[in-house]
């Protein structure tokens, strides 16, 4: 398996890990492709095409696509309002205590 230390960027190693697949995968038709889900650090046309010439349709979320997602969902702001004020309460009520406990 491809490695490399830590926070670096996976882009350099996509190549190196489709390469080091231990175990031997079906060939693609197109009645069965196989797909290859990455996230939008690998959106670029060079990692399409490693991803392609390995045999994978490449799923890879564009850049920005997830904010509009966000932005059209109803309910998003509300659910993240919603995680606020139950996370102050609760942290003011664990200042209380330990104050109380003195």
């Amino acid at each position: 398996m491809a490695h490399d230390g830590a926070n670096r960027h996976d882009q350099p190693l996509l190549e190196p890990t489709l390469q080091s697949i231990p175990i031997e995968r079906p060939k693609p038709t197109p009645q069965q492709p196989q797909g290859l889900c990455l996230d939008r650090g690998y959106d670029s046309p060079p990692m399409h095409d490693v991803a392609t010439k390995h045999g994978y349709t490449p799923h890879i979320r564009a850049r920005g696509e997830e904010i509009k997602l966000k932005a059209h969902t109803p309910g998003w702001r509300a659910r993240r309002w919603w995680a606020a004020p139950a996370f102050r309460s609760t942290t003011s009520e664990r200042v209380v205590d330990v104050v109380g406990a003195r």
